[in-house]
Order: C-alpha cells, then sequence, then structure tokens
C-alpha cells in the first residue's frame, strides 16, 4: 500500500483568537527582535494584493492545474453565512458562500484526483438560518457534499493509503476530540476505506511514544516516510510506525530533551512542525534519509496572552541503517536544539522547492484560543524566518522584511505557482502595530477578521534571472524518466524538485511535501531528463498532483533560485 500523507486540524466549535500586540523589547530577560529595523539583507519581501477575500483563511487548500485557493472558516455564530470562500489569483476574484456544513476546524487534505478532502469540523447552528450541519462525524469530498459520517471527533491529522491498482483506498484519522477545547482523548485513531465510504471505520491503536505525550491529541504531526512508515509526534514525543495495518511501531522517538525547555508543540501551544524535503541519495539514488524540524510552542503553566513562546527549534535526523527496509536510526546526535530568531507560535511553515524553510507569520506571546474565553496571543510577529537544512547547526536562521500584514491564529499560508508564498486570513486580528514598524506594517481596517490577501517573494527569486520551463509533460510515470526544455540565462540547471499543492490549516499543511529527483542535463539542446520518484518506494511520493520547478544558481546568502511551476500528475507506470 502506499501511504499518502493527510492531516486534520482541531475543530474547536466556535474558536477564533484575539490578536493584541503589545510592545516588547526583552522577555524574561533575554532581548527580543530588535524591532526598530529590518534585516539589511532580508530573506523575502511582502506586498499587499490589490483585492481582498470574502471569508477567513482558517483552512486554505489549492486546486491542482489554477491558481485558485478554497478557503474554509468558521460558524463565528448560529446565523453566521459566510463559512467558505474562493480567491483566485489571476483574475482577483473571490468568493465566499454557506457551504451547508460546519467544516470549520476539520482537517482538510488532497485525495490522488486533486479533490479537497475535509475530515470532521464543528458543532452545527441547532437549525437556525442559514443551516449548516454538525460536521465532527464527516469526510466531506470535492464540492463539500457529504460522503459519509465514520469519523467520530472534531480534529485530527489524516492520511490516504492507496493500493497499486487502486485508485484510493484508506484514510488514517488521527487526533481530535467530539468536544470544544476539551476531551477526553480518543485512545485509539480510525482508517477509512474511501472505496467502500459507508462502511464503519477500523480502530487503530495509538504507538506508545506518539500516546505517551499526546494529550487531547489537538493537530498532531504525521508524515508519511519514504518506505510507508509513519512518522507520528505528539507534543513532547513520536513514534514511526509501519505503514500498514495494524501500524506497528517500529521506533519511538527520543522526548524532547530539556534543552528545549519547558514548551509544548500542539494545539493550543502551537509549533509548526514540517518534514524536510526528500533527497536521494547521490551514490544510490535510494532515498534513505529523512528529517523533521518543530519550530516554536509554548509553556502550558499558566499561560496568559503575554507569556513568552517558544525561542528554540528543535530537529531529528534520521537514516535508513539496515538490512530491512525498516531499520531506521536517528544520526547526527539526537535532537538539534537552537535558537531562533524570535520567539515564535502559531506560525505556518512553507517549504520552497530549494529546500529552504520558511517560518511565516504568528505570534510571539500567548496561546491558541478565543478572546471570549480568554485565549489570546497578544504580541504579532512583525517579520518572519527562513531556515536552510542544508547549513550547519547555528547558521541556519535568516529574518525577512516586515510582512505588512500580522497574522496568527486561524491564519494560513501556502506555496504558490509562481513561487511566491500567499498568506491570507486570522480571526481577531485587530492588532496594533509594534514600535518601529509604523508605515510598514499596516494595521487592519476591518478590525478582528482579516481578508486581506499579501504575497512573499523569496529572496532568491526576486529581481534575478530564473530558469523558465518551456516544456514538460503533464503526465509522469513512477520509476520512468521524462524530459523538459528549458531557457536559461544563467549558470546552469542545479536541480529539479516536485512539490505538493497546498491543504493548510491550524500551522500545519496537511499536504506538504517536496521531492528532490535525480536528473541529467544537455546543454546543447537545454533538454533535461528526468527520473520520476521511484517504483520500489511509493512512500516518496504517492500518486497524484505535484508542481515541477527547475532550480539555478545560488543567489547570495539565500540558496538557489527556482523557475516557475508547472503541474504535472505523478501515475503508476
Amino acid at each position: 500500500m502506499v501511504l499518502k500523507h493527510f492531516r486534520r486540524a482541531p475543530a474547536v466549535a466556535a474558536v477564533a483568537v484575539a490578536l493584541a500586540v503589545v510592545a516588547m523589547t526583552t522577555t524574561n530577560g533575554r532581548a527580543l527582535l530588535d524591532t526598530s529595523s529590518t534585516s539589511p539583507n532580508p530573506a523575502a519581501f511582502f506586498e499587499m494584493l490589490p483585492f481582498t477575500a470574502k471569508a477567513v483563511s482558517l483552512s486554505m487548500v489549492s486546486i491542482p492545474r489554477t491558481r485558485k485557493y478554497v478557503q474554509g472558516w468558521r460558524r463565528v455564530s448560529s446565523t453566521w453565512k459566510i463559512m467558505a470562500g474562493t480567491i483566485d489569483l489571476d483574475t482577483g476574484v473571490t468568493t465566499g458562500y454557506a457551504p451547508g456544513i460546519a467544516i470549520g476546524c476539520s482537517g482538510p487534505i488532497m485525495m490522488e484526483d486533486g479533490a479537497p478532502l475535509y475530515v470532521g469540523g464543528e458543532f452545527g447552528n441547532s437549525g437556525k438560518k442559514p443551516a449548516n450541519i454538525d460536521a465532527r462525524t464527516f469526510i466531506t469530498a470535492k464540492e463539500l457534499s457529504r460522503l459519509s459520517t465514520p469519523a467520530p471527533g472534531l480534529l485530527g491529522c489524516f492520511y490516504t493509503l492507496a493500493a497499486s491498482t487502486r485508485k484510493i483506498a484508506q484514510v488514517l484519522v488521527v487526533g481530535g476530540t467530539a468536544n470544544s477545547d476539551k476531551g477526553p482523548a480518543y485512545s485509539y485513531s480510525e482508517l477509512w476505506d474511501s472505496n467502500n465510504p459507508t462502511a464503519p471505520t477500523v480502530p487503530v491503536a495509538h504507538p506508545t511514544g506518539f500516546a505517551a505525550t499526546m494529550g487531547l491529541n489537538y493537530y498532531p504531526f504525521m508524515a508519511l516516510l519514504p518506505n510507508r512508515e509513519i512518522l507520528w509526534w505528539g507534543n513532547r514525543g513520536g513514534s514511526i510506525t509501519s505503514g500498514d495495518s495494524p501500524f506497528k511501531t517500529i521506533l519511538d522517538l527520543p522526548p524532547l530533551p530539556d534543552s528545549y525547555g519547558p514548551w509544548h508543540t500542539m494545539y493550543p501551544y502551537t509549533a509548526t512542525v514540517v518534514l524536510h524535503a526528500l533527497r536521494p541519495s547521490a551514490t544510490t539514488g535510494v532515498y534513505d534519509t529523512f528529517s523533521f524540524t518543530i519550530f516554536g510552542g509554548q509553556n502550558p503553566k499558566k499561560v496568559g496572552s503575554n507569556t513568552p513562546a517558544c525561542d528554540k527549534s528543535a530537529r531529528l535526523d534520521f537514516t535508513y541503517c539496515g538490512p530491512s527496509k525498516t531499520d531506521i536510526c536517528i544520526v547526527n546526535g539526537g535532537w538539534q536544539i537552537e535558537t531562533m530568531p524570535d520567539r515564535r507560535l502559531l506560525a505556518d511553515a512553507i517549504i520552497l522547492p530549494n529546500e529552504r524553510i520558511f517560518v511565516h507569520g504568528g505570534a510571539t506571546t500567548g496561546r491558541a484560543g478565543v478572546s471570549g474565553r480568554g485565549h489570546k496571543a497578544n504580541n504579532g510577529a512583525p517579520v518572519s524566518f527562513a531556515y536552510d537544512p542544508s547549513k550547519p547547526q547555528g547558521n541556519r536562521y535568516q529574518t525577512t522584511e516586515q510582512i505588512v500584514v500580522m497574522r496568527s491564529y486561524h491564519s494560513t499560508a501556502c506555496l504558490d505557482i509562481t513561487g511566491q508564498i500567499l498568506s491570507s486570513g486570522c480571526d481577531e486580528c485587530g492588532l496594533p502595530v509594534p514600535s518601529g514598524y509604523e508605515g510598514k506594517i499596516q494595521p487592519n481596517p476591518t478590525g478582528d477578521y482579516e481578508y486581506r490577501l499579501t504575497m512573499g517573494t523569496p529572496a532568491e527569486i526576486k529581481g534575478v534571472d530564473r530558469p523558465v520551463i518551456t516544456s514538460a509533460p503533464d503526465v509522469i510515470y513512477r520509476g520512468g524518466t521524462f524530459e523538459v526544455t528549458y531557457t536559461y540565462a544563467g549558470t546552469g540547471i542545479t536541480g529539479v524538485a516536485l512539490t505538493t499543492p497546498c491543504a493548510s490549516t491550524h500551522c500545519i499543511n496537511m499536504n506538504q511535501r517536496v521531492v528532490v529527483l535525480p536528473y541529467t542535463v544537455d546543454t546543447a539542446t537545454s533538454t533535461i531528463t528526468v527520473t520520476a520518484p521511484p517504483a520500489a518506494q511509493h512512500g516518496v511520493a504517492p500518486r497524484g498532483e505535484y508542481v515541477l520547478w527547475l532550480l539555478g544558481d545560488e543567489v547570495g546568502q539565500f540558496g538557489k533560485t527556482y523557475s516557475q511551476g508547472h503541474w504535472v500528475t505523478l501515475k503508476e507506470a
């Protein structure tokens, strides 16, 4: 079976986060990022788009072969109408509508055919108009039409498992509760078969390392690994299991060390967590290593709206280390704990085609939640970070220029096919501008709900020559090769990568995956022969929709530039 990574968010009924920025220069004796100026060499630049959204992007899913995005919002009140929307970046047209199903705080993922799938959601609205059906037990696909009702719980994570001879097979649903911001936590996950959607789900036991620290299990981080194993991360500990039922434990991960501090990483103390780009061995072509990094979090002890967030990131590197495909070892000394440029929670992590990771938006104090319950993140983050996993520990971070619009709880960010970063949403974001950013950060003119859209441009694609894909196939086949033609005024092509469409909510991109591909270049004909993801490692890249990118020269200290993307469909040979 082939596991396609897929996840679901904490569906908390009628939840938002109120943000009020308080200027701070020190926190518990530690100097924060200097807010009087930005980096002299910013890692990215941001601009406001000339149109606004009709809905707040609590979740955002990109639609393959377009520059369109579907937004999911929450049920703000029993009579609230706008609970979903669309954004078309090519035309500037946005919409807002009532889908009839309360999909707020569901978990979005993209299926093999490019259809978004939403698992779970919020309470209904007690029959008041417009009617919004309770979605906590729903799995909803495509045009938000109801498929079945097998999944109990509001929040969680999802994975799509596809057998090589079937279009779509099973979905693993992890995490969530049936109640808003309270337990009890489920003691099991569930397996749902999309080929038999009305059949009961199958319970799946949680691995011990994951279960030991998962708490209420809101928005756990789950990732599909190269040989179809599953990485489970639950707050301060986790596990790696097989990718087939009954999901046997291969390895329990070491818990976060004392050097990370007291910080928790799952909602409502929300860090952002990301699986790094998957890269083949230069000698064997086998995808035999993988890594993941946690950025930020919060201390759960007596946390208030001005409680400083975590200033650390934590990374684990792995390699396959034995005769079996599931012999996995932790390398490079275990947890790598680094100090970030500033404190952070509630950010989004976006992997670029050149493998750099942008930690975008978020807050520097507080926690996730709604102002009505006293849950706030009072200090918005005026700049974002870039993290380069290829650099030595201690030299991986850079900061961007001001992000124009500060965003925190219930906001999202996605990699666009242009190579830029689309940012949207935020509930209760009537934030005062931090000292030193007057005229650079623009306060929200509509109060709490943020409808403005921004686009971030990484420094490595701003004002530089970029490769241009002149021809490429629309369909590629696992284990085969394909040809791409290009033009480029730079020194030469330095890489080829695939990325998945965005499906993001609550600081976790449920569909995010970057795969580096082997290639050769014929400079005489400007033709690249690319090797597609391997047939022997279906976990590297499940079948479905991807975006193809070409990489060019290094741009100063910012990594390799890259082309605009080209949509492809990965199929079995």
